[in-house]
């Protein structure tokens, strides 16, 4: 379902939990919270307040921790 980004509750950078919500879209004249679909930390926020998105559009991208903290450790990052 297409609708309005009427409210960002994250930023590029910030760790999430699973179901936390992360963004508030108003479509049919209802709000619906878009919620973390796992734990992690938001990398691609991929949205703007105001913007109209469609069907299959990418909102946001959330990086699994475990993997984050294992290339922190090994000296990738």
């Amino acid at each position: 379902m297409s609708g309005l980004v009427v409210k960002i509750l994250v930023k590029d950078g910030m760790k999430v939990e699973e179901g936390q919500p992360m963004l508030v879209m108003e479509a049919m004249k209802m709000e619906h919270v878009i919620k973390a679909p796992s734990s992690g930390i938001v990398s691609g926020l991929q949205v703007a307040l105001g913007q109209q998105v469609s069907d299959n559009s990418v909102l946001f991208n959330v990086k699994n921790i475990r993997f984050v903290d294992t290339v922190t450790r090994l000296g990738y990052i």
